[in-house]
């Protein structure tokens, strides 16, 4: 150890095994005992061996416990390494993910951890591992999971204006009929051979279920 640190005098022994007995910290109460023995005169090897730690550890509390007093004799945790994404970022990352591939990258049909982190050094020259996207995507609240089919050519407005109008489409129909006359409503569907494209996982907010465009064209049998 190098020079001595004297330790500030406002805080004697019996003090320091006082607020000791009352830390709910272990670590921070096993300082405050080897800083107890330093008040007594102890040598800091006796005093760095109470504290289960070497002289030179002594030392650096020394100097913690004369700068913060007792609440500085409690361990913090270290912060990490900075984020390589910023706010903002991570706020264009959430709604690529959310909003699919197809604004960003046509070619795609779902996001994959690669191609998010090509996109992140694309935009933003950040260089993100796979890993690392991966668990940004669940801190956002995303896993994932598998999809339901969707046809490529499928319209969603032109399907809810069916269904809205059906009632009316049926009317009209039947209104030249006499009252009370049986009126059935057929579904039709063929035997069809051909390809259907397999679905894959994709990463989408938990507890959804989202769509893959799945190629249904057959020929009819």
């Amino acid at each position: 150890m190098s020079a001595a640190v004297a330790l500030r005098s406002d805080y004697g022994a019996n003090d320091l095994r006082r607020l000791a007995g009352r830390a709910r910290d272990g670590g921070q109460a096993r300082r405050l005992m080897a800083l107890a023995a330093v008040a007594e005169g102890k040598s800091r090897e006796a005093a760095a061996a109470i504290g289960l730690m070497d002289r030179q550890t002594l030392r650096d509390w020394v100097h913690r416990f004369n700068a913060e007093g007792p609440g500085g004799l409690i361990a913090r945790k270290s912060p990490g390494r900075p984020a390589k994404l910023s706010a903002a970022q991570k706020e264009d990352l959430r709604k690529w993910v959310e909003a699919g591939p197809e604004t960003e990258r046509p070619d795609l049909v779902r996001w994959r951890r690669a191609d998010l982190a090509d996109l992140l050094k694309e935009r933003f020259d950040v260089e993100c591992h796979e890993t690392t996207v991966g668990r940004m995507l669940r801190g956002f609240g995303f896993s994932h999971i598998s999809a339901r089919a969707r046809h490529p050519e499928k319209d969603d407005d032109a399907q809810e204006a069916f269904k809205k109008n059906f009632g009316e489409r049926v009317a009209a129909l039947t209104k030249e009929l006499r009252p009370g006359t049986p009126v059935e409503i057929w579904f039709q569907d063929e035997a069809r051979v051909g390809h259907k494209n397999g679905l894959v996982y994709q990463w989408a907010r938990r507890g959804s279920r989202p769509r893959q465009p799945q190629d249904q064209r057959y020929e009819s049998a």
